[in-house]
C-alpha cells in the first residue's frame, strides 16, 4: 500500500478548472518532483495537498496519506499534520 494515495484531484478556482483528474501514487521513502511550465499547476496540486488552497476553491478527488483522508480532515486536524506528516519544498 502506497503511503500517499492521489486519486482523480480536481480543484476549482472561482470558475477556472485548475486541476482536473490528476492521480499518482508515493511509496515510503520515496520522493516525488513535480515539475512542469509555469502556470502548470505544480504549486496548485501542493497547496490542495496540503488544504492551502484559495478560500474560494472547490476541491474534490481523494488524497490519503498513511490511511488518513486528507479532504476530510477539519482544518485543525490538517495543521496538525502540516510539517510534522507532510510539506512542501518550493
Amino acid at each position: 500500500m502506497s503511503l500517499l494515495q492521489i486519486s482523480n484531484l480536481s480543484l476549482r478556482v472561482g470558475k477556472d478548472a485548475i486541476l482536473r483528474d490528476l492521480s499518482f501514487e508515493v511509496d515510503a521513502g520515496e520522493v516525488v518532483a513535480i515539475t512542469g511550465e509555469s502556470g502548470s499547476g505544480k504549486s496548485m496540486t501542493a497547496l490542495a495537498l496540503m488544504g492551502l488552497e484559495p478560500t474560494d476553491s472547490a476541491v474534490s478527488g481523494t488524497v490519503t496519506l498513511d490511511g488518513t483522508s486528507l479532504l476530510e480532515l477539519t482544518d485543525a486536524q490538517m495543521c496538525q499534520r502540516r510539517g510534522a506528516e507532510i510539506g512542501i519544498v518550493f
